[in-house]
């Protein structure tokens, strides 16, 4: 169980936000929430970087330490 919490934190961030940001994008998004739609995207995938990069070593020496 906790090595699939640990995948499920450190696994592949924003493909699936990018993947659907594309699927909207030409599935016909309305042309007036495409700049805001790829922004919040966008940012949100940049801020899980962010987040998930800094929790990345505290994270693995609790791992370490309970291995």
């Amino acid at each position: 169980m906790r090595e699939r919490a640990l995948i499920a934190w450190f696994g592949i961030r924003g493909v699936g936000s990018i993947y659907y940001l594309m699927f909207v994008l030409t599935h016909g998004l309305p042309p007036e929430f495409r700049d805001l739609t790829i922004g919040m995207t966008l940012s949100t995938v940049a801020l899980s970087i962010v987040v998930h990069g800094l929790s990345v070593t505290p994270v693995m020496s609790r791992w370490g330490e309970r291995a």
